[in-house]
């Protein structure tokens, strides 16, 4: 009693994937922290508070049926009536990145017959849509942030809330360290107030509408194409002045 434990463990919330270690007290965890030792990412502001949520009293303390409380045993009942029966049957979950989960689901799903089927909350299809057209893959692409002298977000904040942002962040983190010899920019160009445009070299704020006529904008100023009406001269010098130090460092990796 009174001495911590600490285990290894992943978490994962559809948001942040990390390797992390979990301390507790007499079985309790009270603090997740990043678990460099075996793996990549770093733990966010999420990931740390993640662990309030197993003390949250409006949080399910069993299972539901029909929208009310139900004991185990009634649930396990209704799902093989609904499993023994004709139609369509699917196991709906959202991504999951567990290999063990992933292999209990479809044991089920082969026993029952049942498809399996995952939608997330937030999706990124858009995206996926965009990295299969470049580069071939139906996937959400991993930036490697390590090697990039210049970075240009459009109301992306991958320091915070976007993409794979326990990792982007302790991969962008390594090209800022002045005892390199070096340090990268990073330009944002966003509506509201992010973690990254807090980390921005040049913060440059832009309405919501205007947002895809900065992506033209940049697209033209690397292609050697017209000016894009409806931006303010601010928003047009931050998009060259991005586009200038990004060809000054083409020598090396930038995305």
């Amino acid at each position: 009693p009174g001495v911590a434990n600490h285990y290894a463990s992943t978490y994962y919330n559809g948001h942040d994937y990390v390797n992390v270690l979990v301390k507790t007290r007499e079985g309790r965890p009270i603090f997740v922290k990043s678990n460099h030792a075996t793996g990549v990412g770093h733990a966010n502001v999420r990931v740390n508070a993640s662990v309030m949520g197993l003390y949250d009293s409006a949080r399910l303390q069993g299972p539901h049926l029909g929208g009310a409380g139900s004991m185990w045993a009634n649930l396990d009942a209704e799902v093989g009536k609904a499993m023994a029966g004709a139609g369509r049957k699917v196991v709906l979950t959202n991504t999951v990145l567990s290999p063990s989960l992933q292999r209990s689901i479809d044991a089920f799903c082969g026993t029952h017959g049942a498809e399996h089927v995952q939608v997330d909350a937030v999706s990124h299809s858009a995206l996926r849509t965009a990295a299969k057209q470049h580069t071939g893959f139906d996937s959400f692409p991993a930036f490697d942030f390590s090697k990039a002298q210049t970075v240009v977000t459009v109301g992306a904040d991958f320091l915070g809330t976007w993409g794979d942002a326990c990792y982007y962040e302790s991969e962008w983190i390594k090209t800022r360290r002045p005892e390199n010899g070096e340090m990268s920019k990073l330009y944002a160009f966003e509506t509201v107030m992010s973690l990254t445009g807090t980390n921005a070299d040049v913060r440059t704020m832009v309405k919501p509408s205007e947002q895809n006529k900065v992506l033209v904008a940049l697209h033209n100023a690397i292609v050697g194409g017209g000016a894009v009406s409806g931006l303010s001269e601010a928003v047009t010098a931050a998009v060259n002045a991005a586009v200038a130090v990004a060809v000054t460092a083409a020598t090396r990796n930038v995305i």
